[in-house]
């Protein structure tokens, strides 16, 4: 370096030894990290809707299975009964209305061949009896 130049530099505070020559460094904004960031927080916005959506579906399904069993359970308390009316009825042959709840249960279980039996047979027993009749036209007596 020249005396002069040295001179100059020495003089001459930090901030105005740099040129002020304004130029803009361009940077591209969507550069590869933006775009992995914003890559990333969609894929977990998204992966946290479906995480909730999943938690949503389970809780539903407990609850299906919850309804289940007490579908199956009360199905069995119905099907005990049916067997413990035939039990009965074998014993006291001719009540109609023996006859008539074994029909209703038959009915529960989705029986119909087996409702219209007993209906049949309480029909039998007292042709004029109105429950009978009613549950006679939903099963297609």
């Amino acid at each position: 370096m020249s005396k002069r130049k040295k001179r100059m530099s020495q003089s001459l505070p930090k901030t105005s030894q740099f040129p002020n020559i304004y130029r803009f460094i361009t940077e591209d904004i969507y550069s590869a990290k933006t775009v992995h960031v914003y890559k990333v927080s969609v894929a977990s916005f998204f992966s946290g809707i479906l995480l909730i959506a999943i938690v949503l579906e389970a809780n539903i399904l407990l609850q299906n299975i919850e309804i289940a069993k007490k579908t199956v359970k009360e199905r069995e308390q119905v099907a005990v009964e049916a067997t413990y009316w035939k039990h009965i009825s074998e014993s006291y042959a001719g009540h109609r209305d023996i006859y008539y709840r074994i029909a209703t249960l038959e009915y529960k279980l989705g029986n119909i061949n087996q409702s219209k039996e007993y209906l049949r047979k309480a029909l039998e027993a007292d042709p004029n009896f109105d429950g009978a009749k009613v549950l006679g036209a939903r099963v297609g007596l």
